[in-house]
C-alpha cells in the first residue's frame, strides 16, 4: 500500500510538469487535436441521463439488482466443491 501511494504521487509529479510516461527525463511536446463533435455524448446527457434518475428508473434498476442478486446467491448452491473431475473435453 505504501508503494502505491508512493508511485502514485511520483505519476503525479511528472503529469503536472508535463512529461513522458516512459521517459520522464524528456518533456511532452504540446499536441493540437483536432476538435471532433461529441455525437453520443450529447445524446446520452440529453436523452438518457434526466430519465436514470426518475422513481420508474430508479425502481426497474434496484429491481435488476436486486434480480441478479437472487440469482447469484440461488446458484452458488449448485456449485461443486473442488476439481471438476467428471468433464469430458470431447
Amino acid at each position: 500500500m505504501t508503494i502505491f501511494v508512493g508511485a502514485l504521487s511520483l505519476d503525479i509529479n511528472r503529469i503536472q510538469q508535463n512529461r513522458a510516461d516512459l521517459f520522464c527525463c524528456f518533456m511532452k511536446q504540446e499536441e493540437v487535436k483536432p476538435v471532433r463533435e461529441e455525437y453520443v455524448r450529447d445524446k446520452w446527457q440529453k436523452y438518457f441521463v434526466p430519465n436514470l434518475f426518475t422513481w420508474p428508473m430508479k425502481a426497474a434498476v434496484g429491481a435488476t439488482t436486486l434480480f441478479l442478486i437472487t440469482i447469484g446467491v440461488m446458484s452458488q448452491y449448485k456449485l461443486v466443491l473442488g476439481l471438476n473431475q467428471n468433464v469430458s473435453l470431447v
